[in-house]
């Protein structure tokens, strides 16, 4: 199991990539007798990052421009290799925005409800958000309802819980803790779109 889990996470398996990976299941599936194994092709539709760019100015002036990289690690081979994950949000729109920002704590419904009692402008405003308390998708999805025009999630270092450098945990790769360079990636497709039936009977 640990030989075949290293060599799933060996290279990158986004959606629609690294066909080698789908072509060594399949033929494991089939030395196991499952003859019917095959790979099907689909048109989804799906978006890959050409270029991104996270800076804060002021005055005019970028005062800090993020890598938005991760750090290659000498000890992880897969954090090197030339078609790594860039940093990016699967289903997020292209655009290129700036305006000011508001912090709205975890981006949950009613963190934008706090804001709005407070009479925080919100309206063409960006969102910086915490990951946590709610699918990231949520988040974007509530901040484009009320009218903000991007949506900046990153996380938080207090979040990590007693698993962390100062508690005397080393970081990964060398241990448990969350590596500082680490950036979480994933889809922010407005799941809650669907609607979902839910049909039961009873009988006494």
């Amino acid at each position: 199991m640990r030989e075949w889990s290293q060599y799933y996470t060996s290279g990158p398996h986004l959606a629609g990539q690294n066909l080698s990976q789908a072509e060594w299941t399949r033929d494991r599936w089939r030395e196991w007798g499952i003859h019917t194994s095959e790979i099907v092709s689909y048109d989804v539709y799906l978006n890959y990052p050409l270029d991104h760019r996270l800076a804060l100015l002021e005055n005019g002036k970028v005062r800090f421009e993020a890598t938005l990289e991760e750090d290659v690690l000498e000890e992880d081979s897969t954090s090197g290799v030339d078609d790594r994950v860039p940093v990016f949000h699967g289903y997020s729109a292209s655009g290129n925005v700036t305006a000011p920002y508001v912090f709205c704590n975890y981006g949950t419904y009613d963190d934008f409800e706090e804001l709005r009692k407070a009479n925080v402008d919100l309206q063409g405003k960006i969102a910086l958000v915490k990951y946590g308390g709610v699918f990231r998708g949520l988040k974007v999805k509530r901040a484009s309802e009320l009218g903000m025009i991007g949506t900046v999630i990153y996380s938080d270092p207090g979040d990590d819980g007693e698993m962390t450098e100062e508690n005397g945990y080393k970081a990964y790769p060398d241990g448990p803790a969350r590596n500082p360079s680490s950036v979480q990636r994933g889809s922010v497709e407005y799941l809650s779109e669907q609607t979902i039936r839910v049909c039961w009977s009873s009988k006494y």
